[in-house]
């Protein structure tokens, strides 16, 4: 599940918490972030940030926890704006959640989509926040079939029309076809009514 707050300014204590299903989630105007927001979010794997300076985040008392306890960090990107990796690597807290394996990702990350000869795809690509789940499908024209989507350098990744997948570096993938085995008929009709019928298969 991917959710996005364009609007909001805070997010408060332990909003999140125990959502199994999050995996993504959008904060580009948030400037403060309650503890353990993200508590035990087993699946969440991006974060977009759009402040520079880093928002502030809470600490709780003297046991130490802060908004992103509860995570295994080294499963974590952090989408933020290009040029602000010194800051977010300096400030108060967010120093500590990339010393613990957090990454950074600056101003996203591009991906190219493009359909081989016979078929169409449903995006041509564009910029993502690294961690994001991508989508596509590729569709054959008449007279073709699917065969795989091939990521450039890398060969075949899929032999499933729709593929998704987590976006971590810049990617570029193809969808490829070939054209469908066919059957040829030939009909026969004789005066007298007969009708027979050879078919043959070939292209």
């Amino acid at each position: 599940m991917t959710v996005s707050f364009q609007n909001a300014k805070t997010i408060g204590e332990a909003v999140f918490q125990a959502c199994t299903s999050l995996e993504s989630v959008s904060l580009p105007s948030v400037t403060g972030i309650g503890v353990m927001a993200f508590d035990r979010c087993d699946k969440l794997v991006s974060i977009t940030l759009g402040q520079d300076p880093p928002p502030i985040t809470v600490l709780s008392g003297p046991t130490g926890y802060n908004t992103f306890t509860g995570l295994t960090l080294s499963n974590i990107t952090f989408n933020i704006p290009e040029g602000s990796d010194y800051a977010y690597r300096n400030a108060n807290i967010w120093s500590g959640i990339f010393t613990g394996g957090a990454k950074i990702c600056e101003g996203g990350v591009e991906v190219s989509i493009t359909a081989g000869e016979g078929g169409t795809v449903s995006s041509s690509g564009g910029t993502f926040a690294c961690g994001s789940r991508i989508t596509i499908t590729a569709t054959p024209n008449f007279g073709y079939r699917f065969l795989h989507w091939e990521i450039a350098g890398g060969g075949p990744v899929s032999s499933s029309r729709t593929h998704t997948f987590n976006l971590t570096e810049a990617t570029t993938l193809t969808a490829v076809f070939e054209e469908a085995p066919t059957m040829r008929i030939n009909t026969i009709i004789l005066k007298k009514g007969t009708l027979n019928i050879n078919a043959k298969g070939g292209n």
